[in-house]
């Protein structure tokens, strides 16, 4: 007789091993198309003759506005592209104390929170862009990004936000654009430091909203700067605020990843569970129905206000009894699955119907497939 795991540990470790994918694979989606940066166009991209940055042959405000996919700036201001891989990580760390790498991969973008110079009293830089979506009205929008002082930066600052809107925004000036952000970070970003800090808010759009721009929307007399302790900047350099952003990221509240889109949720409506696959005449599950148990592991715990009944069948292969025990025990797999991923028991129940409700004919390999299969429903309202 071939030897198996008990089911439960089999569960165990199937939720061991896909943890750390699910939770990358079910993060809610993000609406900001190149969040990172890291879509870079025209290659071979070639060194930046207005470059004034040290070890970074590559960065620059000419390859952010030649080469940086999405993005745009909004003023006549001048956003720089800053790469900064290993090697010239590496180089920097040589020469300076205060230095960082983008937060995530190889690339991040730069923009100046104030400046006083010739040109403007209020100098300000902007990135913005395009929403893959468009907002929806009334729903909960979250949005964040990381942010970190620039090194030669001698001053540091408050107010980086969002602000979203209906049209592009563009400022034919190279001051503060004047509108009021969604979400704004009014704490002074890296006071203590040189280190990323996420910044991260909500609010409800009135109306359809689909443009993005981030960056100090507000006046000197609003804003607020202090000189840092941390930067490598010489005496020569005017005293302004500049931050690194990296990971910029939108979603609406339930607006998840593969949240089971093909799926009209009905109160008292079963719904089939199509690649839920177990071991011949066993109830442990197969590897290729994870998938398929983590969209609705993400709808059970995005919509915390439902209950479900799980429902095992099969075909009509053997006798009735033993056919009536594996559903109940294969239904029973799809629960205790849920339940050691964080579902609590209470909103779930199993129940097995053996071969006696069929959707298919028995005569046919294909139709006796159709049979053997898992379904919930909905038990409790989704409002």
């Amino acid at each position: 007789m071939k030897n198996t795991l008990p089911i439960l540990t089999i569960i165990q470790l199937l939720v061991t091993l896909t943890d750390s994918i699910i939770a990358q694979e079910y993060r809610p989606k993000n609406l900001v198309p190149n969040s990172s940066f890291e879509h870079l166009m025209h290659f071979p991209m070639q060194p930046n003759r207005e470059n004034y940055f040290e070890c970074e042959p590559l960065s620059g405000y000419i390859p952010f506005q030649k080469n940086v996919a999405h993005w745009k700036t909004a003023n006549l201001n001048t956003p720089d592209l800053r790469i900064c891989n290993g090697e010239n990580y590496r180089c920097l760390k040589k020469r300076y104390d205060y230095t960082v790498r983008p937060k995530k991969g190889k690339v991040m973008v730069g923009i100046i929170t104030h400046m006083s110079n010739y040109r403007s009293k209020t100098y300000r830089e902007f990135i913005s862009l395009k929403l893959k979506e468009v907002l929806k009205p009334g729903i909960k929008t979250y949005c964040e990004l990381w942010v970190c002082k620039d090194r030669k930066a001698k001053l540091v600052s408050n107010n980086i936000g969002f602000y979203f809107s209906q049209r592009p925004v563009y400022s034919d000036s190279y001051e503060n654009i004047a509108v009021r952000p969604q979400v704004n970070h009014r704490s002074i970003i890296n006071k203590d430091g040189q280190k990323w800090e996420k910044i991260s808010g909500y609010f409800y759009p009135e109306k359809p909203l689909i443009y993005l721009t981030i960056g100090n929307f507000y006046s000197n007399d609003s804003s607020s700067f202090e000189v840092s302790a941390f930067h490598s900047a010489n005496h020569r350099l005017k005293e302004y605020a500049s931050y690194l952003i990296d990971e910029v990221r939108v979603w609406q509240e339930n607006d998840t990843i593969e949240l089971m889109p093909e799926v009209a949720l009905i109160k008292n409506k079963a719904v089939t569970l199509k690649t839920i696959r177990f071991e011949s005449n066993s109830a442990i599950l197969l590897p290729e129905s994870l998938p398929e148990l983590n969209k609705l592991f993400v709808l059970l715990k995005t919509r915390k206000n439902i209950s479900i009944a799980i429902y095992g069948h099969t075909d009509n292969q053997g006798t009735h009894i033993d056919n009536q025990g594996l559903s109940e025990r294969r239904a029973k797999a799809v629960l205790h699955y849920l339940n050691q991923k964080g579902i609590a028991t209470k909103r779930m129940r199993s129940v097995g119907y053996g071969e006696s409700r069929p959707i298919d004919k028995n005569t046919t390999a294909s139709g006796r497939q159709n049979n053997r299969r898992v379904e919930f429903m909905v038990l409790d309202a989704l409002n």
